[in-house]
């Protein structure tokens, strides 16, 4: 788990700083927010506010990708860097591909070809993070 959570992290920290500073930078917690908006309608309750929105997204996000980066580490044969390259690589595309097909807006993560480059290459750095930690982890066990 410690290596997910490194990834996600990781992917949370990039996509956090980036955001905030970069017009064609994903905004992959308005894709979670308008989830949150729309079970919220479902259930025939108001939308929570946008702060309250951005912190469950936020929540959400490092604990599902925390849990999605763990998987890195469920082998121990093989190589872990090119588990934690592919992991990521398939959460990117996930991520520009899964929004609308689930009746989500996908264009906080596709609004341009750099968006989409951003999106995918961001839950890469996320996987190979976590690759990096269960493989020091691992080394750590090891020796001592």
């Amino acid at each position: 788990m410690l290596g997910g959570l490194a990834g996600a992290i990781a992917l949370n920290l990039v996509h956090e700083y980036a955001r905030k500073r970069f017009k064609d930078a994903p905004a992959v917690n308005r894709i979670a927010e308008g989830g949150i908006a729309k079970v919220a309608n479902t259930f025939g309750q108001p939308s929570p506010t946008p702060e309250v929105k951005y912190g469950m997204a936020m929540t959400g996000d490092l604990v599902a990708n925390t849990f999605y980066y763990s998987t890195i580490a469920k082998e121990e044969g093989g190589n872990i860097w090119l588990r934690g390259l592919c992991i990521g690589l398939i959460g990117g595309l996930g991520a520009l591909f899964l929004p609308k097909q689930v009746g989500l807006d996908d264009t906080p993560v596709t609004r341009t070809p750099l968006t989409k480059v951003l999106t995918v290459a961001w839950y890469t750095i996320g996987g190979v993070v976590a690759a990096a930690t269960v493989q020091a982890l691992r080394r750590q066990q090891q020796q001592g």
